[in-house]
């Protein structure tokens, strides 16, 4: 699931729901973050380079009903648009040991890369996360453990790629998680959406289904200092069957202050009736934590996008400064 919470210049890997959280008793606890990132992007088709400032926000709250019953509310402010939204809210269940119930709305648990800030290995995503990882969703998620190396959901939801636009629809999916000792982790999931093909393109009809795949693996064990990450993703929306694909390393530097260096390169290609565009990018990333508090990141990262299209070719600088809630 993308919804995992890591130490960017670390590698630390916890749970979304209990890292960076702050008790407050009772079984209250508040985490979240603040990040500021400084952009400055020059493509082909524009004459003079995007300059900007960019500022976001998420407040997490985690409670507690006795034993077995846990809730999350997260909300997010976004710079762009000034909005405040409920990004997540549910409530989690453990009815077994091996066994959960989550119900809500929650952050789609499709593909490698995180949603949230302290989640990544860079300060950008890559450019087709859009296109694989589909909404948030609303809807019920069941939780299967049958052993401590590997993790079943399957899930019900109103929709995963498009806007829910048949009454009578829902969308499905599912996921399998194989921690492999020595090695790091395996995901394969699976998504059906039967009213989900708008989602590439307005001019789909409303009805018409949308299938995706996506396989991605972490190799945190292999090499001392280096996580290794690699992701292929694959959806039919009917008149667009597109791919993606994405590898990454980051290298953990042996430095009084603590310090990663990550190189990511991927690709995109629509492959749609309209526009055949394909898209590499390439991306380096200086990831600190200059005060030596695994809470406060000081982060910087080249971009470099190569686009088929005529004047579609982009180069970015990016400087982010992240502040998490310990």
């Amino acid at each position: 699931m993308r919804c995992r919470y890591l130490v960017p210049a670390l590698g630390l890997l916890a749970s979304v729901g209990t890292a960076n959280a702050a008790e407050l008793g009772g079984g209250l606890s508040i985490g979240g973050f603040v990040d500021t990132i400084f952009s400055y992007v020059d493509e082909d088709a524009s004459e003079d380079p995007t300059v900007d400032f960019w500022a976001g926000a998420v407040i997490q709250t985690m409670a507690s009903i006795g034993d077995d019953v846990s809730l999350q509310v997260d909300l997010q402010y976004d710079g762009d648009s000034s909005d405040l939204a409920l990004r997540q809210a549910y409530a989690t269940w453990s009815m077994t040991d091996e066994f959960s119930l989550q119900m809500g709305k929650s952050i789609s648990w499709i593909g490698w890369q995180a949603a949230y800030a302290p989640g990544l290995y860079r300060i950008n995503v890559t450019p087709y996360t859009g296109q694989f990882y589909g909404n948030d969703t609303t809807g019920v998620w069941g939780i299967i453990t049958p052993t401590e190396n590997v993790s079943i959901t399957l899930a019900v939801v109103d929709d995963i790629y498009g806007t829910k636009t048949e009454s009578d629809s829902l969308a499905f999916g599912g996921e399998v998680s194989v921690d492999l000792e020595g090695y790091g982790n395996v995901q394969l999931e699976l998504q059906f959406d039967p009213s989900g093909a708008d989602y590439f393109s307005t001019a789909v009809a409303p009805d018409d289904a949308a299938f995706g795949v996506v396989a991605h693996t972490t190799a945190d064990q292999v090499v001392e200092n280096l996580l290794l990450g690699a992701e292929i993703a694959y959806t039919d929306f009917d008149v667009a069957n597109t791919m993606g694909l994405m590898a990454m390393g980051n290298y953990t530097l042996g430095t009084e202050i603590p310090m990663s260096v990550t190189a990511m390169v991927s690709y995109f290609e629509p492959d749609d009736e309209v526009d055949d565009d394909e898209e590499v990018e390439f991306a380096l990333a200086l990831l600190t934590n200059p005060t030596n508090d695994a809470n406060f990141a000081v982060n910087a990262e080249l971009s470099y996008i190569s686009a088929s299209a005529d004047d579609s070719d982009s180069f970015g600088i990016f400087l982010e400064a992240l502040a998490i809630i310990p």
